[in-house]
């Protein structure tokens, strides 16, 4: 595994690091990746991105995490070659398993603390052994947050602590919630959702005991990760500083990651979402064709990120079959209804928030993101109007 992982992080140094330090003359690769070996800590630094969702997850996990040669990313975004179906990146199914399976949505006496930790501990002495590794973590914006079910996030941020310990680097990236749940909400129905907006506000009021409503009340999602990690080691960047000035974003998490600054843009679109018109067209063909989100209330809806529980811990090879379907059903509907909207004048999704449950929902993460500015004591939370949406 070792010489496999040093061939894969050099042909990753030559396509990402070379470019940017053509400069340095009569100099080889391997002496470059040696100049670049760290030098203060004898080892990596850890660190967890646990999101937010709908804040440039995936654009970070494949375009930064999974990129940057310093970093040993264990996913999402991993880019090396799986003997196993990986839609998302991990650098095994062991780990994929771990963090998709066990720390979502495993119940206290499902759990194996140990198995778990020990999954993780042979990448951590992995990335020891690598001298031009500078940093090792994971990257899943479902650490932040519930889909309709799984562990509470206070759990999964304690498992998190019991595996990757004190010292571990936190990054949390927020988003003003009202332009989040309005991302979120094209996503559902990307993923066969059939409501509209004011059917998902009123789902999000109601049953906010048991979904993701509090999860978006940044105070609170901060303090409980400062409580466990301790304040200096909690990161907190906002998704518009990615939006509208993507280099210093950038290069702040790379100070932040302790690693160099060398990966300054990211030019793919890696999550690319449907146009409003198009969202309209697929709002209607979930309701003629059930699939993800559609399939049931009792059903998770984005099981094709565990398949590999399915068939590799539980040898459920047909339960498998059926996730490839509806990964593929999905996608292929939602490639149709891009293609639909130009063969015909169509009209654009409806997003409306004047609803007693808009009000009160805005009305909450207003008053906490007053309380988050008083903990993080950022300009950006006043910049970009938090409080006042």
């Amino acid at each position: 595994m070792k010489s496999t992982l040093k061939a894969i992080y050099r042909r990753l140094f030559a396509e990402e690091v070379q470019p940017v330090r053509n400069r340095v003359k009569n100099q080889s690769q391997e002496e470059i990746l040696l100049s670049n070996r760290r030098r203060d800590a004898e080892f990596p630094l850890r660190f967890i991105h646990i999101g937010y969702p709908k804040c440039g997850s995936t654009l970070l996990q494949k375009g930064y995490f999974g990129r940057h040669p310093e970093i040993l990313d264990l996913g999402c975004g991993n880019r090396t070659e799986k003997g196993y179906w990986d839609s998302h990146g991990y650098i095994s199914s062991e780990i994929n398993n771990a963090l998709e399976v066990h720390i979502r949505y495993g119940n206290t006496f499902s759990y194996d603390e140990n198995k778990t930790r020990l999954s993780f501990e042979k990448y951590f002495e992995l990335a020891a052994s690598e001298d031009h590794i500078h940093a090792v973590g994971i990257s899943n914006e479902n650490l932040s947050f519930n889909w309709h079910g799984g562990v509470d996030s206070s759990e999964k941020a304690k498992r998190l602590l019991e595996i990757f310990g004190k010292g571990t680097k936190i990054v949390m990236v927020v988003r003003r919630q009202k332009e989040l749940l309005e991302s979120l909400y094209k996503e559902c129905i990307r993923f066969g959702y059939t409501g509209e907006f004011v059917d998902f506000l009123k789902y999000i009021w109601q049953f906010k005991f048991k979904n993701f409503f509090e999860d978006f009340h940044y105070n609170k999602m901060y303090s409980l990760y400062q409580g466990l990690f301790g304040a200096e080691n909690v990161k907190v960047v906002f998704f518009e500083d990615l939006k509208f000035g993507q280099s210093e974003f950038l290069r702040s998490l790379s100070h932040v990651l302790e690693v160099d600054d060398i990966i300054t843009s990211i030019g793919h679109n890696y999550n690319k979402m449907l146009s409003d018109e198009a969202l309209l067209a697929k709002l209607e063909l979930n309701k003629k064709i059930p699939h993800s989100l559609g399939n049931g209330f009792f059903e998770g809806f984005d099981t094709h990120r565990y398949v590999s529980h399915f068939t590799k811990d539980l040898g459920e090879l047909e339960f498998g079959k059926e996730n490839y379907l509806d990964h593929h059903l999905r996608n292929s509907l939602n490639s149709l209804s891009e293609k639909l909207v130009k063969l015909s004048k169509t009209n654009k999704i409806q997003i409306k928030w004047n609803s007693k449950y808009g009000s009160k929902i805005l009305k909450s993460y207003n008053q906490s993101n007053r309380d988050f500015s008083a903990l993080v004591n950022n300009d950006q939370i006043e910049k970009y109007n938090y409080c006042s949406q």
